[in-house]
């Protein structure tokens, strides 16, 4: 199936897909804030002080959520997750360059290709979003941390 998306619709897209990502990133670090002992806040400037990435945040949110064998998160989920930085990365630093220098780059396979993955990508990451803020609301009540 051949998808041809407008170039101005292709950009609105990927902006909207790494707003995704960050609300996913920041959500999940808030999560594990909330569910780590003590302040809250001070929990969170520590994720951010020591400059934990988004990967090293879902591998110890993972490992907490798992301690009491109730996690939030499905394995699913977490395997979601991990993905999120690999895609994030994508589209920050090689989406466009995989096919903008090509001549008619409109029509290219790369960017077709491009054009589904980030259709598919989006889709997702805006079901996995919805669910993080979700878990994160139960989490912030359990904790009393809201």
């Amino acid at each position: 199936m051949v998808i041809l998306m407008d170039f101005k619709d292709f950009k609105l897209m990927v902006g909207d897909t790494i707003m995704l990502c960050q609300m996913i990133e920041h959500d999940i670090k808030l999560i594990y804030a909330g569910m780590r002992q003590g302040d809250i806040y001070e929990n969170l400037d520590n994720i951010e002080k020591e400059k934990w990435s988004l990967g090293q945040t879902i591998v110890e949110l993972e490992q907490l959520d798992n301690s009491d064998n109730n996690p939030y998160f499905s394995h699913n989920d977490y395997r979601l997750l991990k993905r999120i930085t690999y895609q994030r990365n994508l589209l920050c630093h090689k989406v466009f360059t995989t096919f903008l220098y090509s001549k008619d780059f409109i029509n290219s396979k790369e960017y077709q290709k491009q054009s589904q993955q980030l259709l598919e990508n989006n889709r997702s990451l805006k079901s996995l979003s919805e669910e993080t803020q979700k878990i994160k609301i139960a989490v912030l009540k359990k904790y009393k941390r809201i």
